[in-house]
């Protein structure tokens, strides 16, 4: 597996609330991180550095060579859960921190399988040739309206709404954290992101990208379309494939 990441401050914020860490580990598995600090909150940025610092701590040190899937998802939610907790009592503690909060999105691909553990609206895709599938469900208010279908998706972009998460590392002492998983092929591979990214480009034109660069060159040109579009958010991209 290869994997590559990238975080970017966009061309509007004044600041980087944004935070990604990625890396391989020894049986060749890759993993990645990603997490948004959630705008306008005391110290965002605090808050997706330490999400990303604390789980990957736990990822490296915990993971080994034949986990099997339930042992990752105990690893994967786990890490998840322990950064949770840091940040809601580093805030309690430092009153300059409080509310600050993350949303979050972490993968594993080992043995052709991806894990993955999110809460909040940082996304992951499956990119598979010539089809491109959402793996998370965001949790925000607006999903919540198409779900209960007083809204459809289209009217969700454009929703005043749009921007509200329903759920968040650090808001509380415990949360619930989803995770899924999901067999990969040797064609397909996994983008995860922030909403900086997803806010400028749809679906189709991330399929069109991921179908005309590879590798890092991926992550580079999603960024720089965003970026072109007016870049309105910190924008992260990490790219996990064969």
């Amino acid at each position: 597996m290869k994997v590559f990441s990238k975080c970017d401050i966009g061309r509007i914020r004044k600041s980087n609330q944004d935070c990604c860490r990625s890396g391989l580990f020894q049986n060749g598995a890759a993993w990645a991180i990603v997490c948004d600090g959630v705008g306008g909150s005391t110290g965002g940025d605090v808050a997706s550095k330490v999400a990303c610092d604390k789980i990957s701590d736990c990822l490296v040190s915990e993971f080994s060579e034949n986990k099997t899937d339930d042992e990752i998802r105990s690893i994967l939610v786990g890490a998840v859960l322990q950064g949770n907790g840091f940040i809601h009592d580093l805030a309690l503690k430092n009153t300059s921190l409080k509310g600050m909060c993350t949303t979050v999105v972490a993968a594993i691909v080992n043995d052709e399988k991806i894990h993955i553990a999110y809460a909040g609206d940082s996304r992951a895709y499956l990119v598979e040739g010539d089809r491109l599938t959402q793996l998370t469900k965001d949790h925000t208010v607006v999903q919540e309206l198409i779900d209960s279908g007083e809204i459809t998706p289209q009217q969700a972009l454009s929703h005043p709404e749009r921007n509200c998460i329903t759920r968040a590392l650090g808001v509380a002492s415990d949360i619930k954290v989803d995770y899924m998983e999901h067999t990969l092929t040797n064609n397909s591979g996994v983008i995860l992101c922030t909403d900086g990214l997803t806010k400028l480009l749809s679906d189709n034109d991330i399929l069109v990208l991921s179908q005309k660069y590879t590798e890092d060159v991926l992550v580079e040109n999603l960024i720089k379309k965003a970026n072109e579009r007016g870049g309105i958010d910190n924008i992260t991209v990490a790219w996990i494939c064969h």
